[in-house]
């Protein structure tokens, strides 16, 4: 009888040549794809979130010649005030001078805790929870209701949304031209960054004095599951991308704690939501996905993040928030309610930090950029120079 395995060993190295060649494939898509994109790095000026027109960025900073960008911040809530209708005047606020001066321009939607009450009215499911808020320090709590992810009707909403505010830029030509960066939210909790509450305790904790809520056990209650929250992902980043198929797209992460420590029915493991959803980011939209990180300080860089950018994710960052938006970065503390207001030195440490780790584009704060323009001017024809 002829002997089977040279057969099976050719079939084996066909197949694995097979696969070499689809992953080439992919990587050469991967680069045209970044070849397409219109140039996305820089320094980018975030905005507060722009609940109101008060909140815009003061016109200065817009004369800051170390600023390539603007990070605009929009809350759902406030552009999308009743079913059908939506108010654009704190996006066109800002439109008309990055339209006027030519700055790249970056999008997000905090979605989460400012998803419309409508929505609630019109049969989305959301849970209540209380959180500590900046950690649960300074006795202070923040209670909101948060939709679930993978409810259908959330999903739906969250992709018209997108969808109305690709429309609305679009009937800006120049605002769509200068367009790089949209952000893929919608699994939120206050900020835009990924992340859904995840304290675990039996019963109530306290912390700063305030009562948290047992995160693990109301998100049981609701039907959490780890896929279900990576289906829901995909499903509205998809139709992010729709609607915006020539940007690039970004998420923000937390080093920690950003998903409950709840299994897979029948499975005894726990899943790393943030590494599947990074994963199949990478998968989806090869060449043009980022992770970016918001705690960037001078010796501080999420190891997540590095790790994504060495598997082909665009890597982005932003500068801590431990002063508030009102007075920037902060420099030198031992915990965060101890942090100091930069000097340019020590500003500076923080933006060759990042570069360092391969960010693509750093998100400064007003303050800063106002303050530290000629760091800003100084090391901006690096970023994105140095491979992680």
């Amino acid at each position: 009888m002829r002997d089977p395995r040279p057969t099976v060993k050719l079939a084996l190295l066909r197949l694995a040549g097979i696969a070499a060649g689809l992953a080439m494939i992919v990587a050469a898509d991967a680069r045209s794809t970044v070849a397409r994109l219109a140039d996305f790095s820089g320094i980018y000026v975030a905005t507060q979130p722009l609940h109101n027109v008060q909140r815009n960025l003061r016109d200065e900073v817009y004369q800051v010649d170390g600023v390539d960008g603007i990070y605009v911040r929009l809350v759902w809530r406030t552009i999308a005030p009743a079913p059908g209708r939506f108010d654009w005047s704190t996006l066109d606020r800002e439109l008309d001078r990055v339209e006027r001066t030519g700055k790249k321009l970056s999008i997000g939607v905090r979605a989460g805790a400012w998803t419309p009450g409508w929505l609630y009215e019109q049969g989305v499911r959301g849970s209540r929870f209380v959180v500590g808020a900046h950690g649960g320090g300074l006795g202070r709590c923040d209670e909101h209701t948060l939709p679930w992810p993978w409810d259908d009707r959330y999903q739906q909403a969250y992709i018209d949304m997108m969808r109305a505010l690709a429309a609305h830029l679009k009937a800006r030509p120049r605002s769509y031209e200068l367009l790089r960066i949209v952000k893929i939210t919608g699994i939120n909790q206050r900020s835009e960054e990924m992340r859904m509450p995840a304290n675990a305790v039996a019963g109530i904790k306290r912390a700063g004095g305030c009562a948290i809520s047992d995160a693990v056990s109301e998100w049981r209650a609701a039907g959490y599951r780890p896929s279900k929250v990576v289906d829901a992902w995909r499903r509205m980043a998809e139709g992010v991308a729709a609607s915006f198929p020539d940007k690039l797209l970004a998420i923000e992460v937390l080093d920690r704690n950003d998903f409950p420590a709840i299994a897979e029915p029948g499975r005894g493991e726990l899943i790393d939501v943030k590494a599947q959803i990074v994963a199949l980011g990478l998968g989806l939209f090869p060449g043009r996905f980022a992770v970016q990180w918001d705690g960037l300080s001078a010796v501080r860089a999420a190891d997540s993040v590095i790790a994504s950018g060495r598997r082909g994710a665009i890597v982005g960052w932003q500068t801590n928030l431990f002063r508030g938006p009102e007075g920037g970065a902060g420099c030198e503390a031992r915990t965060v309610y101890e942090a100091q207001p930069c000097t340019a030195s020590s500003f500076r440490a923080i933006l060759e930090n990042g570069i360092a780790h391969g960010g693509r584009y750093i998100e400064v704060w007003a303050p800063d950029a106002l303050r530290f323009g000629d760091v800003l001017k100084d090391v901006r024809p690096r970023i994105g120079a140095r491979a992680p």
